[in-house]
């Protein structure tokens, strides 16, 4: 799914040329899945770290995509409230 979304580097690339690790979603990769050809498939998504590579083999893709869709808002919200706290002590 990351992989066919703008966000990748990637995207257009059929030879993927640009590392993994230049991407801004490989922040949120764990440590031992930083060298799979596709990292960002291994983010956890959810409290039971189930990851589109492997709810991808038990779910429907709608279900892996509402899955993403619910990290992602939550990884928004996380980061607007990083930054009201920070607009509010001044830093």
């Amino acid at each position: 799914m990351f992989l066919d979304s703008p966000s990748c580097p990637n995207r257009l690339d059929a030879d993927r040329s640009t590392p993994c690790s230049q991407c801004w979603l490989f922040q949120f990769v764990p440590e031992k899945y930083r060298d799979e050809m596709e990292a960002c498939h291994f983010i956890p998504l959810n409290t039971d770290g189930e990851t589109i590579h492997s709810m991808s083999r038990q779910y429907t893709p709608g279900e892996v995509e509402a899955a993403l869709k619910s990290w992602l808002e939550g990884e928004i919200e996380y980061l607007e409230r990083l930054e009201r706290k920070s607009a509010a002590t001044g830093d």
